[in-house]
């Protein structure tokens, strides 16, 4: 799953890390990574058959995702304790993203994926205006992830 609460990637990535806990931000950087490697820009880990859409979107918005990941990364560096592995192999996928840049800065769209648990008015992996999907992500955070909250950070 690709969380997105900005159309900025570093501001996305305050917004989990505000909104989160490092558990979660981790995982979000752990996920990307799969849905890069998924997509064929790396090889690192294996590729899951899953979130079709979603990797078309990120082979279409490499420049997005890069910057993205790459303000995950920093976070997870600075506030996780990481093996030397994760570190290894984290770095290369940031390196594969870099080499394979393209000018899409800021996504027209995104995919709105969630739960099956969780009820929307949209389809899970239904491409919308991106300004939309970042409205239900922070609400899908909110109210089905239970976070939000000050005090529920970590």
């Amino acid at each position: 799953m690709l969380i997105l609460c900005s159309d900025i990637p570093k501001k996305n990535a305050e917004y989990l890390i505000e909104h989160t806990n490092k558990n979660f931000v981790f995982k979000q950087l752990l996920e990307l990574g799969q849905l890069v490697c998924s997509c064929g820009i790396s090889s690192v880990y294996r590729e899951v058959k899953q979130g079709k859409m979603l990797k078309e979107w990120i082979k279409q918005n490499v420049s997005w995702v890069y910057r993205f990941y790459c303000s995950l990364f920093l976070w997870c560096l600075k506030n996780i304790n990481l093996k030397d592995k994760t570190k290894k192999d984290l770095l290369q996928i940031e390196n594969d993203l870099f080499n394979h840049l393209d000018g899409n800065l800021i996504p027209k769209t995104a995919i709105w994926r969630y739960s099956k648990e969780y009820s929307s008015e949209y389809a899970t992996n239904s491409e919308l205006p991106i300004e939309v999907v970042c409205e239900l992500y922070k609400k899908y955070l909110l109210e089905f992830k239970g976070f939000g909250k000050k005090e529920m950070r970590r």
